[in-house]
């Protein structure tokens, strides 16, 4: 008999973290400034799925594929960073600063 195919996980939410504190509204980095940003994906029970992270403006923030976050400039306004997977979005404000 033919194996069906594996069906696509069906992603619920995505949760940003510094360390162990969940990251759940904007926050504020010094240029110069790199932290390791991990992403949990929602439910618990899907593994080996892939997280994109994305920074609206690398002029002054970049992020790695790894989640390593650099404030590299400073901008009077914040800068979108955006953690998603399989079509499901998390997307915080990071302010570069001084």
């Amino acid at each position: 008999p033919t194996a069906s195919p594996t069906p696509t996980p069906t992603v619920e939410s995505i949760k940003i973290f510094f360390y162990t504190d969940e990251k759940t509204s904007d926050f504020t980095m010094h240029v110069g400034d790199t932290v390791d940003l991990t992403a949990q994906v929602l439910p618990l029970t899907i593994q080996g799925v892939k997280v994109e992270w994305t920074s609206e403006n690398t002029d002054y923030l970049t992020v790695t594929s790894t989640g390593d976050l650099s404030c590299i400039g400073n901008i009077s306004g914040g800068v979108k960073l955006t953690a998603s997977c399989l079509g499901v979005e998390k997307t915080l404000t990071v302010y570069c600063v001084e």
